[in-house]
């Protein structure tokens, strides 16, 4: 029910996918409960993207809160969940 908008950042240049099940065995998997989300599916949950430009900081200015990307542009928020992933 959430109404606002959803912005994604990310480093990488493709739509991320459902990755819990594959934090185990891969011989483990049920391959039913992986979901890959397409274009479709973000549009109609107006999930925006920003590929490529990942976050190279956070600044707080007046009282507004922003991530700052690779590229020198800045975005508000008011509610920010960091996912860094793994290597």
């Amino acid at each position: 029910e959430y109404t606002g908008e959803i912005v994604v950042v990310s480093q990488s240049d493709e739509v991320p996918i459902d990755k819990p099940q594959l934090r185990r065995s891969i011989k483990y998997i049920d391959y039913d409960r992986v979901e890959v989300r397409d274009q479709r599916y973000l549009r109609d949950f107006e999930v925006n993207f920003i590929f490529d430009n990942p976050v190279q900081g956070l600044a707080k200015e007046k009282g507004q809160h922003m991530v700052e990307l690779r590229d020198g542009t800045t975005i508000d928020y008011d509610g920010l969940v960091i996912a860094t992933g793994t290597r």
